[in-house]
């Protein structure tokens, strides 16, 4: 089953954060028409240098999930790392029975534990995560989404964002509030509301949010503490219950890549791939220069460049990344 109320709740945490690292990007994925209302959703957060400076939310939130088996009542505390790094861990209760589940993910993998029982995340747990992960970043256009405008409803601009198999839809007021959030998860129509907006950090983000299930309600839960730029240990984060020590080497990849960042080929010193701020690269390769643009999924970086209009995926491994043929991309400090 998934974790309809963490995922609820991560989506109100985490919606409204565009450019929590590094700049909105790949810009032409948005329609004419989506960009204002695009623009106004980040004026209401607070502007664009005000997302940026927010690297980390700590969150703790309540409320019940209704089952067949009557309202649960439930507790949360998780601690998201941007752009994709998040653990969590909650408690349901219903009368004298309760479950309590404790879960890791870095953007690729991931653990589990639920009443003790501590496994790996398997493909349809990432895959769920994932989803739930594009629903939480859409304004971030991570994995480079197309975003259009499909017109109105009860008054609010819809926004339509698409990636591959994914979809799901932003309601915008005329202030630039993300008022819900619609989506198909598996069979079922998911829809969720957002409410009483506070600032944390220099942001404002949603303390309520409501679901309903196919028409039907089934989640009502509130934020009641959220700090921001705690700074947390992302080994802490990342480490099984009772598990051995985590490598230098895979701290190193899932920690928040720092821009900009030069890369030089291990095989072809003159080989070079510079990452900027902006979201933008530089590539020098076998005497040519490319330009592009990149976006960061977890432990991949996918490229984008302008002059083949090609794309490929490097990955993370520590410092240094390794492209899609096996060559090493090493980081020039």
């Amino acid at each position: 089953m998934r974790d309809t109320f963490r995922s609820s709740v991560l989506v109100a945490v985490m919606l409204l954060f565009v450019i929590a690292s590094g700049k909105m990007v790949l810009a032409q994925t948005v329609s004419d028409q989506a960009k204002p209302v695009l623009d106004r959703a980040i004026q209401f957060v607070g502007g664009a240098a005000n997302i940026r400076a927010v690297n980390d939310f700590d969150t703790r939130s309540e409320g019940l999930l209704i089952s067949p088996q009557g309202a649960m009542k439930i507790r949360s505390h998780s601690i998201t790392v941007y752009p994709g790094i998040y653990r969590y861990e909650y408690k349901l209760s219903l009368g004298r029975k309760s479950m309590s589940v404790e879960a890791f993910f870095d953007g690729t993998n991931g653990w589990r534990m639920a009443d003790g029982g501590l496994k790996d995340m398997n493909e349809d747990e990432k895959n769920g995560t994932r989803q739930e992960m594009f629903n939480a970043n859409l304004l971030r256009l991570i994995g480079s989404p197309t975003v259009i405008y499909e017109g109105k409803s009860g008054g609010n601009d819809v926004l339509l964002f698409g990636l591959g198999d994914l979809s799901a839809r932003l309601h915008v007021d005329l202030t630039g509030q993300v008022v819900k959030l619609a989506y198909r998860d598996k069979t079922d129509d998911i829809e969720e509301t957002f409410s009483d907006y506070r600032e944390v950090g220099g942001v404002k983000m949603a303390y309520k949010v409501s679901a309903t299930r196919n028409g039907q309600k089934f989640l009502d839960a509130q934020i009641t503490e959220a700090t921001a730029n705690t700074n947390p240990s992302l080994e802490k984060l990342a480490q099984k219950p009772g598990g051995q020590p985590l490598s230098a080497t895979y701290l190193a990849t899932i920690a928040p890549l720092k821009l900009p960042a030069l890369y030089v080929s291990a095989q072809t010193p003159a080989d070079q791939l510079q990452l900027k701020t902006d979201n933008s690269l530089s590539l020098q390769e076998a005497g040519q220069a490319y330009h592009g643009t990149f976006v960061i999924n977890g432990n991949l970086i996918e490229l984008n460049i302008t002059e083949t209009n090609a794309k490929t995926t490097l990955t993370r491994q520590g410092v240094d990344l390794t492209d899609s043929s096996g060559q090493t991309w090493t980081f020039r400090k």
